[in-house]
Order: C-alpha cells, then sequence, then structure tokens
C-alpha cells in the first residue's frame, strides 16, 4: 500500500481512504474534497454549528362555509369497546355453572324431609330444671379467721378487766377510826441547846460516843 503525503493527513477520517486501492492518486482526491467541503461549513458557520433552514410556517384556516348549503354536522358515531375476559375467569364461571347443574340435578331426584317439630303435650308440662348456683366459698387469706378469733378473745378479756378495775375503784375502802382509842399526841419538849453555833450561823454538833448510849441502857 502506498503510504500519501500530505500536511493534513492526520486530521481526515479514515472512511475517505479506501485502504484495499493501490492508487495515490484517488486517496488524495478523496482526502482534497472533504477538507474542501470542512472548509465551506466553516466559512457559513465560524462557531462550527451547522445552520438549519427556518421552514416557513404553514397556516392552517378553517375554510369559509358555503351560504346556500345547509349546515349538516357529522355526528360521531358511539362506539362501544368490548372487554374480552381472560381464559382463566371463563373456565372458572363454566366449573361453577356445571357443579350447579348437578347439584340442582341430584337435590331433584331427592324427596324433601320435614324439619319440623312436634307439638308438646300441655296436659303434662316439662319445665328444665333450674340451674342453682353455687354459693362462693371463703378460702383462708393471710390466716384471718385465726387472727380474728385471736382479737376477738383478746378483746373479751380486755373488756372484762376494765370492769372489774371499775368496780373496785368504785367500792369505799375507808381505814378503821383509830383516834378515839389513842392517846392525844403530845409534842415533846426540847431541851437546852448544847450545840455552838459558828460564826457563820451553821450548826456544830457535838461528838457522839457509843459507850454512853451502851450506859443508859
Amino acid at each position: 500500500m502506498s503510504q500519501v503525503k500530505t500536511s493534513y493527513s492526520y486530521d481526515a477520517p479514515m472512511d475517505c481512504i479506501n485502504f484495499t486501492s493501490l492508487d495515490d492518486e484517488k486517496d488524495t482526491q478523496n482526502i482534497n474534497s472533504w477538507f474542501e467541503e470542512k472548509a465551506n461549513l466553516e466559512k457559513q458557520n465560524p462557531n462550527g454549528h451547522q445552520r438549519r433552514e427556518e421552514e416557513p410556517v404553514v397556516i392552517r384556516a378553517v375554510p369559509v362555509p358555503h351560504f346556500k348549503v345547509s349546515y349538516k354536522p357529522q355526528i360521531p358515531e358511539i362506539t362501544t369497546v368490548e372487554i374480552c375476559p381472560s381464559p382463566l375467569i371463563l373456565e372458572t364461571t363454566s366449573n361453577q355453572l356445571q357443579k350447579d347443574k348437578k347439584i340442582k340435578e341430584l337435590q331433584k331426584g331427592k324427596v324433601p324431609k320435614s324439619k319440623a317439630l312436634r307439638l308438646p303435650h300441655f296436659a303434662t308440662i316439662n319445665l328444665p330444671e333450674k340451674k342453682v348456683k353455687n354459693v362462693t366459698q371463703m378460702e383462708p387469706f393471710f390466716k384471718t379467721d385465726k387472727r380474728g378469733v385471736l382479737k376477738a378473745q383478746t378483746w373479751k378479756h380486755q373488756l372484762e378487766e376494765d370492769r372489774k378495775q371499775q368496780k373496785a375503784a368504785a367500792c369505799i375502802k375507808a381505814c378503821p377510826n383509830t383516834v378515839t382509842s389513842q392517846e392525844p399526841f403530845v409534842p415533846k419538849k426540847e431541851g437546852k441547846k448544847s450545840v455552838a453555833e459558828g460564826i457563820s450561823g451553821s450548826l456544830v454538833q457535838e461528838p457522839f460516843q457509843a459507850t454512853e448510849k451502851r450506859a443508859k441502857k
């Protein structure tokens, strides 16, 4: 393959060059044509963006009605969309209908039985027994019964003792009259004082000896 000698061969796209061809002239023509187109576009739009041609605005006006022809509005056709049920729903409904038919056929063959109750004999009326509920039984709770009995006993004993004390306090316990039978009280005369009075007025007792007491006896 021949090598193309151009100063701008690196900028050209690879699609322009036909690597299978062996002609240098064809390759150079393709590359030159591509660069020429690029230069023309840059002149038209230097920013590199392609300018779009402005399309003319089409005004869609309503046509003017003809006054001689009478106006006949077109009524839109009413269309109803029917929803097709799913095959699963169709199967379930068909199965249910078949079951109902079979049940009706079986019920026709059977004889209906009367389920009415017989009338009672009014001569002897048997009423049901009245259910009497049992009385609630007290259960021991923290030995309340025993404690109550002990408290009642102690209370009675305390009341009896209080009554005895009140009776004893009400009885008069006077001492016997011994004043008339006894001799009258005579106070003893004091002798001369053999006591030396101090300067401060305090009494100083004389010395006492036990030998004197024994001698008197």
